[in-house]
């Protein structure tokens, strides 16, 4: 049984789909209508669909690292990987397909060691992705080095905020 609202799965398959033929998609969802969770629906999908494919959740700020790390734990009962700042957190066996982490503590140097296949990473889920507009370096040397590196690499982009007033995306 699907915990997600009638719109949330629509959402998910309309990714779900759109990721069949293009590289990458942007989510727009107003704030508070289950972003989070309709994003970790669909990865789970993704991962169900390619057992080997590993799963990137990029953000840029602590909360948005933790909160879908610890959502993925209470739906799924296992702990994904977490690369932010000084912690690193993963399962014992350190296989974990999914890794949560935060864009500053992916610098060139330790996304070599954390990812150093990137073909492995078969999806990113950017959250607030119009951030990523402006394409600054901290986001983009990590988006380029997993699609560069893997041309079957998908991204998805999530925000509420496509087309900010402030012109700060």
């Amino acid at each position: 049984m699907s915990y997600l609202r009638p719109y949330q799965q629509e959402c998910k398959r309309s990714v779900l789909d759109s990721l069949q033929q293009d590289r990458s998609t942007l989510v727009v969802m107003p704030t508070g209508t289950g972003k989070t969770e309709t994003m970790l629906a669909t990865i789970e999908s993704a991962m169900n669909v390619d057992p080997s494919m590993q799963v990137l959740g990029l953000a840029h700020r602590q909360e948005l690292v933790y909160q879908p790390w610890e959502r993925w734990q209470k739906k799924n009962g296992d702990i994904p990987n977490m690369e932010m700042g000084d912690l690193r957190k993963s399962n014992l066996s350190g296989s974990h397909r999914l890794t949560f982490a935060s864009k500053d503590s992916l610098h060139p140097e330790r996304l070599k060691v954390a990812f150093p296949d990137p073909k492995r990473v078969g999806l990113i889920w950017a959250d607030e992705a119009h951030r990523l507009v402006k394409k600054s370096p901290s986001w983009w040397h990590i988006i380029k080095y997993f699609m560069e590196g893997n041309p079957d690499c998908k991204l998805i982009g999530t925000t509420a905020t496509p087309d900010r007033a402030d012109e700060e995306a």
